[in-house]
């Protein structure tokens, strides 16, 4: 995905690409990596006011309205699921998200009614930091002996 993004500078492409990538996600039920794959693309877009030309279903809109979409949208990076964040199932990942839209309905937009409900759901991942039992992750590492695989796995 870096190539079409830094390499070629072909924002289009490394567009198609995050969706296509979002879109293999979905259906298996990976929504830590379909928040994550979406997050690549909010992390390209700014709070300021200038027009998105490169998403060509999102044209017209703002860069700001694209990204607060992007951080409150269904499947995307601040959805909860069975009491999860869905950025990596682990709520930390999720407050500083809940920072930048706080700040944004405060300080530009006034928005009190989404502030309050975007602080809520600060606090409740504060509250489940705290409170919700997570399971440690476990790693393997695997290994492949003998001339029968090919040297790349060996």
């Amino acid at each position: 995905q870096n190539f079409y993004k830094n390499e070629i500078n072909r924002k289009e492409m490394y567009l198609r690409y995050i969706y296509k990538l979002h879109d293999l996600h979905l259906p298996a039920d990976n929504f830590t990596e379909a928040g994550f794959t979406m997050k690549l693309y909010a992390d390209q877009l700014t709070w300021t006011s200038r027009v998105l030309v490169s998403d060509p279903q999102y044209a017209g809109l703002q860069e700001w309205q694209r990204k607060e979409q992007l951080y409150n949208s269904d499947h995307h990076l601040l959805r909860q699921r069975k009491g999860f964040c869905v950025l990596l199932q682990c709520w930390e990942k999720g407050i500083p998200l809940c920072k930048e839209l706080a700040d944004l309905y405060e300080c530009r937009l006034f928005d009190y009614s989404k502030l309050s409900k975007i602080l809520r759901t600060q606090a409740n991942f504060f509250d489940n930091i705290l409170t919700q039992l997570r399971p440690e992750p476990e790693y393997f590492r695997v290994g492949f002996y003998g001339l029968s695989f090919p040297l790349f796995v060996r």
